[in-house]
């Protein structure tokens, strides 16, 4: 049976009040799989495809976090005709 999204929350919690873990959420490891996919290669799409993002745009704060090139790769994904713009 899969976890539901609360679950998850209060085990990250837990774990993490073990650990002695303090400012972190739940958001943290989503957003290190992130970096750490584009850092090993992967493009900007399977991140956004992997982590459930509809909008490609939604990713862009994982390729600022990474290597300048990716930010560079993701301004021609910008300019691509098949990209959709939400003002």
């Amino acid at each position: 049976m899969p976890l539901k999204k609360r679950q998850i929350q209060n085990l990250f919690n837990e774990y993490a009040l073990a650990a002695g873990i303090k400012g972190g959420s739940i958001h943290s490891p989503r957003h290190s799989i992130a970096v750490h996919l584009l850092d090993a290669g992967r493009g900007i799409e399977y991140v956004a495809d992997h982590l459930g993002h509809r909008n490609i745009q939604n990713a862009r704060i994982y390729a600022q976090i990474s290597h300048p090139l990716r930010e560079q790769v993701f301004r021609e994904l910008e300019r691509h005709p098949r990209i959709v713009r939400i003002a």
